[in-house]
């Protein structure tokens, strides 16, 4: 499937090396269903040399028909960055249990995960750590977290390290119509 990629790239030195990223397509190769932009967006606090050693790759998980194209990209990402991931999974779920269900499967030479329940505030979580460069990862979909991401000024004035890899909204009803049976 020929897809194509919108790339909104802010504030940030390595705006080059991402662009020929997503362009040869290995942004989205976990995700190859996708038949809407991913989006990239930053905030380096205007200090892009200042990099920090500590990393962690933040999947936010949602619904589970779209938590492992979440996690999956996270993983690769977590990879490429040498990072840990901390999921975040969705209440009511126990984050063991959460895990299994998407089908999580530890394996040698892979990143180390941490699966946590999900916060109701990430931002806060994120500026308990201001120095540490975090990734975070999730779905269209979660359009609250977005907006609470991409408006919180404390992230500036604190200085905060973060990019956004917001993936194509899941596909719900092709699945479930898939799924049925049905053609």
């Amino acid at each position: 499937m020929d897809v194509t990629t919108d790339v909104l790239i802010a504030g940030s030195m390595r705006a080059a090396q991402v662009r020929r990223v997503v362009e040869r397509g290995d942004a989205i190769s976990v995700n190859r269903s996708a038949t809407s932009p991913v989006l990239l967006v930053w905030n380096d606090s205007g200090n892009p040399a200042a990099a920090s050693a500590d990393r962690w790759v933040v999947a936010v998980t949602g619904e589970k028909a779209s938590a492992r194209s979440v996690l999956c990209t996270a993983m690769a990402e977590a990879a490429l960055r040498d990072a840990a991931v901390m999921v975040l999974t969705p209440a009511p779920w126990d984050p063991d249990d959460y895990m299994r269900a998407i089908g999580y499967v530890e394996a040698a030479e892979q990143p180390e995960v941490w699966a946590l329940p999900r916060p109701e505030d990430v931002a806060a979580l994120i500026l308990q750590q201001p120095g540490v460069d975090h990734l975070i990862v999730t779905t269209a979909d979660d359009a609250a977290l977005i907006d609470t991401l991409l408006g919180n000024a404390e992230f500036a004035a604190m200085r905060a390290r973060f990019e956004l890899l917001v993936l194509p909204r899941s596909f719900r009803r092709r699945r479930t119509h898939e799924s049925s049976g049905q053609h």
